[in-house]
């Protein structure tokens, strides 16, 4: 799958053979116009074609909204999905894949949500007050 990302940086992304599948019964029987703008998120009325990354925005916030979770949008999804892959055991560099960053400095505000790897990275703080280096100091 082609996906088009910020500045319109497109990258390739793998997908199970089960979601291929029902993404493509969806164009061809759920909605057959998106075949003809290759977009799957696709207008439900005419005229046949994608939409915009707001309009998907603001679609996500309306549902949001009436499920009771209060205003999110589309990035926040972007957001969720980086969360899940590294509480899974997936690393940065598979999240910059999947979010098809084009810089790995890009992915590392995401490195906060796998605290265990954080912990094991971190220096120890001092134990006492009694340790800290008193020798130029401004007081």
């Amino acid at each position: 799958m082609t996906v088009r990302g910020k500045g319109s940086h497109t990258g390739q992304l793998p997908l199970p053979p089960a979601v291929g599948q029902a993404i493509t019964d969806y164009l061809q029987v759920g909605h057959p116009g998106s075949t003809v703008c290759g977009a799957l998120f696709v207008r439900v009325h005419a005229p046949a074609g994608g939409l915009t990354r707001g309009a998907v925005s603001n679609i996500v916030a309306a549902k949001a909204r009436r499920a009771g979770l209060g205003t999110i949008h589309a990035h926040r999804l972007r957001h969720t999905a980086a969360t899940a892959i590294l509480l899974s055991g997936g690393s940065l560099e598979e999240v910059g894949q999947v979010l098809a960053h084009r810089r790995s400095a890009t992915t590392t505000i995401y490195a906060k949500v796998d605290v265990d790897t954080l912990r094991s990275i971190a220096r120890p703080w001092p134990a006492t007050p009694a340790t800290y280096p008193t020798e130029g100091v401004l007081t």
